[in-house]
């Protein structure tokens, strides 16, 4: 069970991996913007959105292939951005920023 604290929105993923839990936002939600140089292909696409996104705090992780970037909209209560950075290593990519 999700227990809502003062002050928060829950709003439903739709067609995600995670359609069964809320996503929660706060006043703490932070964009970051990181740079993956070696992303190239779809899979490496899905493979650093699927890790990232079952991280507890994350709202919602978006790959550019083109770009070789990863946005992540995060809850900073729950998530500090280095264990972001850390499941995108895990994954084999090298990130920046």
């Amino acid at each position: 069970m999700f227990e809502a604290k003062p002050a928060t929105r829950l709003s439903w993923s739709v067609g995600g991996k995670n359609d069964a839990r809320p996503d929660v936002q706060s006043d703490q939600m932070t964009e970051v913007l990181l740079q993956a140089p070696e992303i190239h292909c779809d899979h490496c696409k899905l493979s650093i959105e699927d890790a990232v996104g079952l991280l507890e705090g994350v709202e919602s992780v978006d790959v550019a292939i083109a770009d070789a970037t990863v946005r992540v909209d995060f809850d900073e209560s729950l998530l500090e951005l280095s264990s972001i950075k850390k499941v995108i290593e895990e994954q084999g990519y090298a990130v920046f920023g």
